[in-house]
C-alpha cells in the first residue's frame, strides 16, 4: 500500500545537523528548533490504513522507534527521550513531507551541544540505526538484550545500571542459568577474537559480575566506579555488533565459544566467522 500519510513525534537526544537528513526515503529527521542541535522532530511515512487504524497503528510505531533509537544508543552510548503526543496528516502540496508543524515545545535552551562534525557523525550513526534495525525484528536475544542495554544508558544509578548491563550481558551469554566464570568466559573469548585484551577484559567482567552478585541478593553495599562500568558498556556494544552480523543461532555461536577453548579447528573456524562479522560492521559503520 502507498504510504501517503505521515506522523511526526518530537525527540530529545537526537543530535540532528542543521540541514537535517533522510534516511530510506520514509524517516525525515530534522531540528523542533534551528539553533538547538539535540531536539528533533522524527517524521515517518506511513499508509492511509495505519492512519486510520491510529491507535493500533501508533503502538507500531511506538515498537520501530524504540528498536532504532535502542540501535543508536548501542552505537553513541546515548539515550534518547520521546514525547508522548504526535501530530499525524496526509501528505499533500498544503502539507509535504516532513511540513507538520509539532507545536509542543520541552526545553527552552538556545546553544548547541556539540560542534557540528560532533553531531554529523552522532547522526551517521542513526542512519545506520534506521538501516538496520530490520536486522534485528526475528532475533528475540537480541532484542531483549539491547533492550536492557538501553535501559542502563538512561539509568544515572550505577548499580541499577549494572544490573541492567548483565540482563543484556546474561541475554547473549547465558542459557538460563547465572554462571558467572562461564559467562565471563564466554565474552572474553569472543572479544578476544578482534584483539581485545583477553586478561583485562576476564577480569573487569568477573570482578564487576561479582558486584553485580551482591547488589541483586543484597548482601552489601558495593562500591562501582563509572571506568567499570563504562568498559562493560564497551565490551557490549562489541559483542552486540558482532551478534548483528554473524547470521548465526545463539546457541551455535554459546557451542563453539566453549569448544574453541580446547579445539583448536573450531577455534579457528570461529574466528574467520567472528573478524568477518566486525569486518562487515565496520565497512558499513565507519
Amino acid at each position: 500500500m502507498e504510504k501517503n500519510f505521515q506522523v511526526l513525534f518530537l525527540v530529545e537526544g537526537l543530535h540532528t545537523p542543521e540541514e537535517g537528513m533522510l534516511c530510506n526515503d520514509e524517516v525525515l529527521i530534522k531540528r523542533h528548533k534551528k539553533e538547538i542541535d539535540y531536539e528533533a522532530e522524527l517524521c515517518m511515512k506511513i499508509t492511509e490504513a495505519e492512519a486510520k487504524d491510529e491507535k493500533s497503528a501508533y503502538k507500531s510505531f511506538e515498537k520501530v522507534l524504540d528498536l532504532i533509537f535502542q540501535l543508536y544508543g548501542l552505537e553513541t552510548g546515548i539515550y534518547i527521550k520521546r514525547s508522548s503526543g504526535y501530530t499525524m496528516a496526509p501528505i499533500s502540496k498544503e502539507t509535504p513531507f516532513g511540513k507538520l508543524s509539532f507545536r509542543k515545545i520541552i526545553m527552552e535552551i538556545t546553544s548547541p551541544t556539540y560542534p557540528p562534525d560532533r553531531v554529523k557523525n552522532l547522526y551517521s550513526a542513526f542512519k545506520f540505526a534506521a538501516e538496520k534495525h530490520k536486522k534485528l525484528i526475528m532475533k528475540g536475544f537480541m532484542r531483549h538484550g539491547l533492550e536492557y542495554y538501553y535501559m542502563a544508558l538512561g539509568e544515572h544509578d550505577l548499580e541499577k545500571r549494572v544490573i541492567n548491563l548483565f540482563v543484556a550481558t546474561e541475554s547473549l551469554f547465558s542459557e538460563g542459568q547465572e554462571l558467572r566464570y562461564r559467562i565471563s568466559l564466554r565474552v572474553t573469548s569472543l572479544l578476544g577474537l578482534i584483539g581485545k585484551d583477553r586478561n583485562k577484559v576476564f577480569e573487569r567482567l568477573y570482578e564487576l559480575y561479582q558486584k553485580r552478585s551482591k547488589i541483586v541478593h543484597g548482601v552489601e553495599r558495593v562500591d562501582i566506579s563509572w571506568e567499570e562500568v563504562l568498559d562493560l558498556e564497551k565490551y557490549l556494544r562489541d559483542c552486540f555488533r558482532i551478534y548483528l552480523y554473524l547470521n548465526k543461532e545463539k546457541d551455535d555461536v554459546l557451542d563453539k565459544l566453549d569448544a574453541s577453548l580446547y579445539d583448536d579447528k573450531v577455534k579457528i573456524e570461529l574466528e574467520k566467522l567472528v573478524k568477518n562479522a566486525y569486518d562487515k560492521w565496520k565497512a558499513e559503520r565507519l
